[in-house]
Order: C-alpha cells, then sequence, then structure tokens
C-alpha cells in the first residue's frame, strides 16, 4: 500500500474514532487491514482457479458423461471447500445461525448455477455454439459461488473482540507519573 494510502486511511481512521488514540493504534489497525485483504486475494485466486477446472470439466465433448462431470465436480468442490478451510486455519465453533446461513448459500448456488446453464441455452437460440458452453458456464458459476460462500463463513469467525474495539473507543487514560520531589 503507496504511504500516500496510508495516511488516508489513517487519516480517516482518526476523523470517524476517538481522537485522543495514538497513531500505533491506526498503524496496527490498518496493518491488519492490509493482512486481510492479501488474505481474501489469495482465496479469491484459489477459488478462480477451481472454478475454472469446474468449467475444463464441463467443456470435456465426450457425450453420456453428465453423470461422472457431475461427480468430478462435487468433488472439486469438495476439495476447493477443504483447501478454504485450511488457509483459514480450520476454525471451529461456529453458531447454528451461520451453518444454516452457509446451506442456505450453497442452495443459492444452485440457482445461480441453474440460471447461467438456461441463459447460455437461450442465448445458444439465436448464437450458434454458445449452447455448448451452458455446462460450462453452470459448473463454473457453482464452483465460484460455493468459494465465496465457504469463504464468508469461514471469514465470518474471525470476528472483532469487542471488548478491545469498546476499550479503544474510550478516551485515553493519562498515565500516573510520580510526582517531582524536589
Amino acid at each position: 500500500m503507496t504511504e500516500d494510502r496510508q495516511e488516508d486511511l489513517t487519516r480517516f481512521f482518526r476523523e470517524s474514532s476517538n481522537p485522543n488514540l495514538e497513531d500505533s493504534f491506526y498503524e496496527s489497525l490498518i496493518a491488519g487491514i492490509q493482512i486481510v485483504a492479501q488474505h481474501n486475494c489469495k482465496v479469491r485466486n484459489i477459488i478462480l482457479d477451481y472454478a475454472l477446472g469446474a468449467s475444463v470439466i464441463g467443456l470435456i465433448p465426450i457425450p453420456r458423461l453428465f453423470l461422472l462431470q457431475i461427480l468430478a465436480v462435487l468433488i472439486l468442490i469438495i476439495k476447493m471447500r477443504r483447501h478454504i478451510r485450511a488457509l483459514w486455519g480450520f476454525p471451529k465453533g461456529h453458531d447454528i445461525l451461520a451453518i444454516i446461513s452457509n446451506w442456505f448459500g450453497s442452495l443459492g448456488c444452485l440457482a445461480i448455477a441453474l440460471m447461467a446453464w438456461l441463459t447460455m441455452l437461450v442465448i445458444g437460440l439465436f448464437v450458434p455454439f454458445v449452447d455448448s458452453l451452458a455446462r460450462a458456464a453452470a459448473f463454473a458459476t457453482l464452483t465460484w459461488a460455493q468459494g465465496q460462500v465457504t469463504n464468508q463463513f469461514y471469514f465470518g469467525s474471525k470476528r472483532l473482540d469487542h471488548l478491545v474495539f469498546r476499550r479503544s473507543q474510550q478516551p485515553a487514560q493519562p498515565r500516573n507519573r510520580r510526582p517531582d520531589h524536589g
């Protein structure tokens, strides 16, 4: 991150929170944001790799291979989810609401993949050979969406410690100094 951008972020945090906090607090906050952003970029690139692999599986033109392709994509998605989980450090202890939301997100991924497949089929009615890409588009969309749902699920477990945040928002207490005897 450039120094100008870092100064802008420091100024933003200083104006939007307690003005009595030291600059080291803001610098550590910005460093934490940079670490999370870099980690998300790494996870995003992994999701993209798996989605491209799933689309390649969908491009295989052998007839009567659909069930085998679906099985291969499901194995790829399971492997991707485990890879993302490993990148987040195998977090545990999610609440029931987060787990239910993850399941609904997975169902939404199926709906999005179905819409991608249907869209490519409809476009294929007007543009020749586009319908042959429908399976690849659906597999890539399904894998991408599953990766994003999984990333958000594990990202959600990295919560802000509310007690530390509240303490940081309180006015700074002056340090006890020994009185001058002299």
